[in-house]
């Protein structure tokens, strides 16, 4: 699952580099500003009209049956408002809601009293959701109004077959949905962006009940494009994930939850990470998946020394907390990987390990204990933390003694490895090579420091 978040972190990080050149000049700033004072309420127009009280009405109304894919509601306000304050998707029983967009429909109206609210992750199937919406009136009324309306989604997935355990797929990003200046400026580098090799490690039997993916971060071969050839997983950098969500036919869904990403010290907070999405027809592949997740501008301020809501519109809760919402669409695309392994557990890089931890494998193809080989080392002296085990940092390599112990499932293809006698406050490298029934081999590691 972090290899998700590490995903989109860094995608968000790349774009606001891109952002902060592209938006430096003055001319982009001021409209910003101007558009935030009109959405205020402190622009004057030329024919006065009465400020409030706004009425608010949903089509389709209240009671109607929508579609979980591809979705918007219009709202069609009786007066132009001040400022489109919220819009809120809440699945009953749930209480996290689902991340939606909710601006002003100009294509139909240019007088801004209708706007539109369209979720960024696919909605569940057959579920009942209240949609609510505040908008803001212009001064000197200067008051929020209120309105509330309810649906229920159809179940067009469910009657179909989610893939079989044991298929692996391989995703990319498609396209940023929010921000929309990240989007933009992302839409010719697509091609750049590392795929995700996620395979299908168990599932309930059934049309319906929990699943289990496991992958991780890919990147391109050397000289080619990321999706061709078969070096598509990142052996450099491996970050690894176990992700578990639920399925409902062709229908997916993992989150929402909130994690902890800890990297080589640094810590940073992601609230409402999401993946929904759609297998394919005959079950090999995934048509369509929404990822989203919300990140602190403080992390990025930290580290970079930029100020992203200054770039792109940040959102602020009532005491002042500011965040910025990531959203973005997935699509599948062919897999040229016969057999891999990951390690998903430490992540890549965790620096808080206890010296007594078991590393937690999986491969996409059956394997045998003796078909696994483990090496461990220790890593001393880099002079970089992010580099912990670079000699040419200045670190000291050097074998553990003592032998490490695999142990594989019955699924046989979940392993887990039993390490030597680690040193407190070190770093380590576990090498791991794997071999499936035909011989195929693939080498993959994990790097971690030990608690003080």
């Amino acid at each position: 699952m972090r290899a998700f978040k590490h995903l989109f972190l860094l995608l968000f990080i790349a774009g606001v580099f891109a952002l902060t050149a592209a938006c430096g000049d003055n001319n982009t700033t001021n409209e910003k500003v101007e558009e935030k004072a009109d959405q205020d309420g402190g622009t004057m127009t030329e024919k006065e009209e009465p400020k409030g009280p706004i009425e608010l009405t949903f089509e389709p109304a209240t009671g109607a049956e929508i579609e979980p894919k591809d979705t918007c509601i219009t709202i069609k306000m009786s007066i132009k408002p001040g400022k489109l304050v919220k819009a809120e998707f809440i699945a009953d029983g749930a209480s996290t809601p689902t991340p939606a967009s909710f601006s002003y429909d100009t294509k139909t109206d240019k007088d801004k009293k209708t706007a539109l609210v369209c979720p960024y992750s696919l909605l569940d199937q057959g579920v009942k959701y209240k949609l609510n919406v505040t908008v803001k009136s212009q001064k000197p009324d200067d008051k929020e109004y209120n309105g509330t309306a309810e649906y229920t989604t159809k179940a067009p997935y469910a009657d179909k077959n989610a893939p079989a355990a044991g298929t692996t797929i391989n995703l990319k990003i498609d396209s940023i949905l929010t921000p929309e200046l990240l989007g933009s400026l992302l839409e010719g580098q697509k091609d750049s962006i590392p795929p995700i090799l996620v395979n299908v490690h168990k599932r309930d039997e059934g049309k319906k009940g929990n699943i289990i993916f496991i992958g991780g971060l890919g990147k391109g071969p050397e000289g080619g494009s990321p999706h061709e050839g078969k070096d598509v997983v990142d052996t450099e950098t491996p970050v690894s994930i176990s992700l578990v969500g639920k399925f409902d036919g062709r229908w997916f869904s993992v989150g929402p939850t909130t994690f902890i990403l800890s990297i080589a010290g640094v810590s940073v907070v992601l609230d409402n990470f999401t993946l929904t999405g759609i297998f394919t027809e005959d079950s090999t592949n995934v048509e369509e998946a929404r990822l989203s997740a919300v990140i602190d501008p403080e992390f990025v301020k930290k580290q970079f020394e930029m100020d992203i809501c200054s770039i792109v519109d940040c959102d602020e809760n009532p005491v002042g907390t500011k965040s910025v919402l990531v959203a973005g669409k997935i699509v599948g695309v062919a897999n040229p990987l016969e057999y891999s392994a990951f390690i998903t557990k430490p992540l890549y890089l965790e620096n808080n390990i206890a010296a007594d931890t078991k590393i937690e494998f999986y491969t996409t193809g059956d394997t045998k204990k003796e078909d696994v080989t483990v090496e461990v080392k220790s890593c001393k002296g880099s002079q970089k933390e992010e580099k912990p085990c670079s000699e040419a940092d200045g670190a000291t390599i050097a074998d553990v003694a003592g032998d490490a112990s695999v142990t594989i499932d019955d699924s046989k293809k979940k392993g887990e490895i039993t390490l030597p006698t680690l040193e407190a406050n070190t770093w380590y490298q576990v090498n791991l090579t794997a071999k499936d029934a035909n011989g195929k081999e693939f080498k993959t590691f994990a790097r971690f420091k030990t608690k003080e």
